[in-house]
């Protein structure tokens, strides 16, 4: 099984405004993103930000000032066995595994569609959980901040937008109960108006 193109890029920061970039294995020196380009210029010019093994690299990050940009999968393997280490932001690229067979074989379809059966199945997320994340084998980090995933909403995160909809909703029923008195008092004098201007109109249609 390999990686297709695999990269393992990371990177420290000694200073607030500046990354120093590393790179491990391979990259794609030709690339047409501006940032990328800008990313290996700065690499090539500081050989000291280079590691040369996945174990280097996650300790420099637990010794501190370094953070560690690697595949993913291996990535949130150590990230799920060591509390002082975490994921942070997304992939910077996405590469998929595969099963090398050679030109022709008849293996190659064979070894497509048993792999789809077992994801269809959910086999191949029940090996992750279980190679992944059994309880045991996975520090005991707060669910709070594992995997760096968001906390869910509570009534005390939410309390406010409830006290802005009820003084809308209050602001809302006094302003109509303001407009019926006003529309009701106007009704009111129309009404009162009104038999006086007809007993005009017949007197005036009236002959002296």
């Amino acid at each position: 099984m390999r990686v297709t193109n695999s990269i393992l890029i990371s990177y420290v920061a000694t200073d607030p405004l500046l990354w120093k970039f590393t790179i491990f294995n391979q990259t794609d020196e030709d690339s047409k993103i501006e940032t990328y380009l800008k990313m290996w210029r700065y690499m090539e010019n500081r050989p000291s930000v280079f590691v040369s093994s996945y174990e280097e690299g996650v300790q420099r990050v637990l010794e501190g000032n370094y953070a560690f940009l690697m595949e993913s999968t291996m990535l949130d393997y150590m990230v799920q066995r060591d509390c002082n280490l975490t994921q942070v932001g997304g992939l910077l690229d996405s590469k998929g595994y595969g099963i090398a067979t050679p030109m022709g074989s008849p293996w190659r379809d064979k070894i497509s569609l048993a792999i789809l059966d077992l994801q269809e199945k959910g086999v191949i997320q029940m090996l992750y959980n279980k190679w992944w994340k059994s309880p045991g084998i996975t520090c005991s980090r707060d669910d709070k901040n594992k995997d760096g995933k968001a906390n869910a909403l509570g009534v005390d995160n939410i309390g406010g937008v409830f006290v802005v909809l009820m003084c809308g909703l209050a602001l809302a029923v006094i302003t109509a109960i303001g407009e019926f008195c006003v529309n009701s008092k106007k009704s009111a004098q129309s009404a009162r108006k009104f038999p006086q201007e007809l007993l005009i109109l017949v007197n005036l249609a009236l002959p002296m």
